[in-house]
């Protein structure tokens, strides 16, 4: 936190420069940092204001620490000194005054570098240097009319020519080595991490068990010491402790660097679920199957009001929907190339034939082998496409890469749906909040829309049942079925459907770590209901000049039940009015309904017995137990049923209709005919 400081008075400088022996090697030394000081400025100076904001903490605290400052920032001129010192072209810096004046009169050349180092020998201005560094030099070279800059001229500058070349080439070192063969693209960190790996297992060669995951699939205990159960145990420990949890300490410095802010590795969201995310993975649909209905207009005056994104959209002269999506974008863009860099572990790029096949595999792939493998490929992105010169991979495939690392393996949250939802609150915590918009939609829109609308509905019904046999299978000691059955399983996970690649922004609600649910008012009826039924209603009352039923009322009735699971349910929709199926003649009111007879006929309403869009089946199976489960095969109903009207309101339709009333929730016109 703190750096030599030199006497206000310039008067002074002869004591101080006697005191650390008046070294023309120490002032030499001093220039030759400056193509690190050059390279690394807007590092260093970008983690000044910081610097200052810790001093006054620590003035206030007593205390004498960096809280969020570091005194080497990411790209800074430190590790730049570090890298040339470790290949035999620098020194390690002193701190000396004549080193200090050195740097700064360097910095005379580049005002950042300079201005850099101004700021760290504390209160002293650029002026009083220029005449410390006169002085110095007239006691080093005993002649009363030498200046500063003849020196720099006549002595240093020729060193610091010399160093120049190669620490430029040691600046142009490519961060990773890359090698392709049989179709994988290997990719590796040139450099030492910074910051160690302790991993399970044990003895493992430093710290590293060699291969990968997918070479120790079945022979795990030879390799590890430990049965694989026993690996995973060790490695959710490991992440629970900051100071074994390596991606952790990496996205920490990474958020303090460039953020300003520490990285909470006790970040808390609301579980994943049909109740939260149905709305996203409807909103994800409307954007991008509907694009042309979709108000953008609306969503982008929803970001102007939040209090978060306007000031940042204001200051960045945005103007509209589109300029938001192209802005957001680049910003993730930038960020992921910035993150990319920091990534400790060597990576296989493949096409599709090294999938983890769990997310356990993949956190010992990660914390015991410092290995992860990515997909690579797919459709180009619109905006996430450009290519990166050392690694050949696109900004797309880079974003995959931190993803998996940063929103996994801090927390070892598993794939699908809910591990998923807890990647993107771990990851969207790196993102400034412009790159966070564009970064929501690829994670949690697509997730949401993957997990939580009826796309795979059927598919998941298919797959569950497939599980049950095999389990029985195996129960049984039947082998052949049960591999006849993994095989389909298998043969039905390739039929999976995902997100539709396209490059939209959600509504800013979304963007919350602490959202629990709904979509604006303006997207539900977006588009007309494609399997809207008109249906004739019958309605009874005590009141006979009723001329529309509407749902805000409801309550002001007969409480029956339903009262009750609209309080102890989710996101339930509330507001509601009932009427039965059929004329006055063919129905049967229950007792206490009223003596007035209302008829309506009721449109766009959503039948759940045919259950054309599969919302019936969603809302089931999201609330309906795994058979493999301990609680295997039990449905709540009263969240199933909650979840069900939501969806109906959520896909554009005024009610439901089940085998005997409809639930109305919009307002609905009746005619008296009793």
């Amino acid at each position: 936190m703190f750096y030599p400081t030199l006497p206000q008075d310039t008067q002074d400088f002869p004591a101080v420069l006697s005191g650390v022996g008046r070294s023309l090697r120490d002032f030499g030394r001093g220039v030759s940092y400056y193509p690190m000081d050059l390279a690394g400025a807007v590092s260093d100076i970008g983690n000044l204001p910081l610097q200052g904001i810790d001093y006054l903490v620590n003035q206030i605290r007593g205390t004498d620490q960096n809280y969020i400052s570091t005194d080497r920032p990411f790209g800074g001129s430190a590790q730049l000194i570090d890298a040339a010192t470790r290949l035999g072209l620098s020194q390690q810096p002193t701190g000396s005054a004549p080193e200090t004046i050195g740097r700064v009169m360097a910095g005379l050349i580049n005002p950042m570098a300079g201005a850099r180092a101004v700021g760290r020998v504390g209160d002293i201005t650029t002026e009083q240097a220029n005449r410390a560094a006169d002085a110095l030099v007239r006691q080093i070279t005993g002649n009363p009319q030498a200046t500063a800059p003849q020196v720099l001229q006549e002595t240093a500058m020729p060193f610091m020519q010399s160093v120049a070349p190669k620490t430029g080439d040691l600046l142009n070192e490519p961060k990773f080595i890359t090698k392709e063969a049989g179709g994988v693209l290997e990719v590796t960190p040139s450099r030492t991490p910074e910051f160690p790996q302790q991993t399970f297992g044990t003895t493992p060669a430093e710290g590293i068990f060699p291969g990968t995951v997918l070479s120790t699939r079945g022979i795990g205990q030879s390799v590890y010491g430990i049965n694989e159960q026993e690996a995973n145990r060790q490695v959710q420990s490991l992440l629970r402790a900051p100071e074994t949890n390596r991606a952790f300490q990496i996205a920490n410095q990474y958020t303090s660097q460039n953020l300003g802010q520490q990285y909470n590795l006790g970040f808390r969201v609301p579980q994943s679920s049909l109740a939260k995310q149905s709305g996203i993975g409807r909103t994800y649909e409307l954007a991008t199957e509907f694009a042309d209905s979709y108000p953008k207009n609306k969503v982008f005056e929803s970001y102007l009001a939040d209090p978060e994104f306007g000031p940042v959209i204001q200051s960045r002269g945005i103007k509209s929907y589109d300029d938001l999506v192209e802005q957001s974008y680049k910003e993730l863009e930038k960020e992921t190339i910035q993150q990319f860099q920091s990534l400790p572990v060597k990576m296989s790029f493949h096409q599709g034939n090294m999938n983890y096949n769990n997310s356990n595999e993949m956190l010992r792939d990660v914390i015991g082998h410092n290995h992860l493998t990515v997909f690579r490929g797919g459709d180009k992105h619109d905006f996430l496409n450009k290519v990166d010169s050392n690694t050949g991979l696109n900004s797309n495939e880079q974003f995959r890469a931190v993803h998996d690392y940063f929103g996994h393996a801090i927390r070892g949250n598993q794939f699908g749906a809910k591990g998923e939802e807890i990647a993107w609150a771990s990851h969207q915590q790196m993102f400034s909040p412009l790159a966070r918009i564009a970064m929501t939609a690829e994670t949690r829109g697509q997730n949401s829309f993957v997990n939580y609308t009826p796309v795979n509905a059927e598919l998941i019904t298919q797959m569950e049942d497939l599980r049950r046999l095999q389990r029985d299978a195996r129960a049984a000691g039947d082998e052949q079925t049960v591999k006849f059955l993994a095989d389909e399983l298998r043969n039905r996970g390739e039929q999976w459907g995902y997100a539709k690649q396209a490059s939209i922004i959600l509504p800013p609600e979304f963007t919350k770590i602490d959202f629990r649910g709904g979509m604006p008012d303006y997207l539900i009826n977006v588009v007309e209901p494609r399997f809207g039924t008109t249906e004739t209603l019958t309605h009874f009352g005590t009141k006979p000049d009723i001329g529309l039923l509407d749902p805000q009322l409801y309550g002001t009735g007969i409480k029956g039940s339903e009262s009750r699971r609209l309080a102890q349910t989710e996101q339930a929709i509330v507001p509601r009015s009932y009427a039965y199926r059929g004329q006055l003649g063919e129905v049967q009111p229950e007792p206490g309904l009223g003596p007035y007879a209302y008829q309506a006929q009721g449109q766009n309403l959503y039948d759940i017995a045919s259950d054309p869009e599969k919302l019936a089946l969603l809302a089931k199976i999201k609330n309906t137990g795994s058979y493999l489960g301990s609680y295997g095969g039990i449905t709540d109903e009263m969240q199933r049923l909650t979840d069900l009207e939501r969806l109906v309101t959520q896909y554009g339709y005024r009610g439901l209709l089940d085998p005997q009333k409809a639930v109305l929730f919009s307002p609905q016109p009746v005619t008296r005919v009793r």
